[in-house]
C-alpha cells in the first residue's frame, strides 16, 4: 500500500508501507486499518518534514489518498499512482517527491500504545501447573516509570528444586508470601482504563496462566488476560516481524541484541527489559 502526502503544487511524500498485514475483506481492512494508516501517515510526515504533528486532523490537509502500487516511466523520471489496476495518479515528476518506507507494525504499536503502559513477567513453581511463584511489573506513565516492583507469591503448589534453586528459594519460604488473588489486586490497582498490557510471549505464557491461576481460585479473570482483549500487546510479534534476520527472538537474545541489561531468572528485571524493547523495537 502506498500514501499520497501533497506538501505542495505537483510536490509531495510518496509512502511505501512496509510488513502490511493481510486482511481478508477489504471493508474490514479499511475498517480495522485506518487508524494505523493515519499514525503512518503522521510518523512519515514527521520524519521527512521534521514536524511534531500528533494529530491526524493536522496531518488532514496534506492527506491525498492510497495506492496499490507506484509505477515508474520515462526511465525513472516520472511515476504513476495505481489502485486496482486502474490509474489513478498521473505522470508525477520523481525530482518533486519524497520516497520514504514505513512499517505497519510499528504504526500499529504507536496506535495501540496508551498514556499507561504495564510490562509483566512471570516465574512459575512448576511447569506442570505454571503455578506463579513471582511476578515482576514495571509502570510507565506518559514515557515516565512511575512505580515497579517485585512480588513473591505463595503458589499453594510443589516449587521443584529446579526452581528452587533458579530463583535462590526454599518450599518454606513461600508460607511468607501473599498468595495469587493478593498479587493480582496490587497489579490492578495500577491498571486504569487507558492502560495496555505487554509481555514478552505474553499469549503463550503469562495470559493463559493469569487465567488458570483466577480459574483455580475462583476469581474473574481480568479484562486485560481476556482471550480476545486488545489490552495487551506481544513485543515477540513485533520483533520477529521487524527483525526476521534474527536467529532467535527470545528475551534474553533481543536484550543482547540491543544491549539492555536483563537477569533471565528475575522478573523484575525482565519486566524493566521488555519495556525498554518496547520503546526501542
Amino acid at each position: 500500500m502506498i500514501i499520497h502526502l501533497v506538501t505542495g503544487p505537483r510536490k509531495g511524500i510518496i509512502v511505501n508501507i512496509t510488513d502490511l498485514k493481510l486482511i481478508n475483506s477489504e471493508n474490514e481492512r479499511l475498517q480495522q486499518e485506518k487508524t494505523v494508516i493515519e499514525q503512518i501517515a503522521i510518523n512519515a510526515f514527521n520524519k521527512v518534514t521534521n514536524s511534531e504533528i500528533i494529530s491526524y486532523n493536522d496531518l488532514s490537509k496534506y492527506y491525498a489518498n492510497t495506492y496499490d502500487e507506484v509505477q515508474y516511466f520515462n526511465n525513472k523520471q516520472n511515476f504513476n499512482l495505481m489502485k486496482n489496476l486502474t490509474e489513478y495518479s498521473l505522470n508525477h515528476k520523481v525530482e518533486n517527491y519524497i520516497f520514504t518506507d514505513e512499517s505497519y507494525i510499528r504504526a500499529e504499536r504507536d496506535v495501540r500504545k496508551k498514556s499507561r503502559v504495564i510490562s509483566i513477567s512471570l516465574n512459575f513453581a512448576n511447569s506442570k501447573n505454571k503455578s506463579i511463584v513471582s511476578l515482576g511489573y514495571v509502570v510507565e506513565e506518559n514515557s515516565k516509570i512511575i512505580h515497579e516492583n517485585n512480588i513473591f507469591i505463595n503458589p499453594e503448589d510443589t516449587l521443584t528444586k529446579a526452581a528452587q534453586k533458579k530463583y535462590n528459594l526454599v518450599q518454606d519460604d513461600l508460607l511468607e508470601f501473599k498468595t495469587w488473588p493478593n498479587a493480582l489486586k496490587e497489579i490492578l490497582s495500577y491498571i486504569t482504563p487507558n492502560t495496555l498490557i505487554i509481555g514478552h510471549n505474553i499469549r503463550v505464557n503469562e495470559l493463559p496462566s493469569i487465567r488458570s491461576q483466577c480459574k483455580r481460585y475462583n476469581i474473574e479473570i481480568p479484562e486485560f488476560a481476556q482471550t480476545n482483549s486488545k489490552n495487551n500487546y506481544d513485543i515477540t510479534r513485533l520483533s520477529k516481524t521487524l527483525y526476521k534476520y534474527l536467529n532467535s527472538h527470545t528475551l534474553e537474545s533481543l536484550c543482547k541484541e540491543f544491549h539492555i541489561s536483563v537477569d533471565i531468572n528475575n522478573t523484575l528485571s525482565k519486566a524493566n527489559a521488555i519495556i525498554q524493547l518496547f520503546n526501542t523495537l
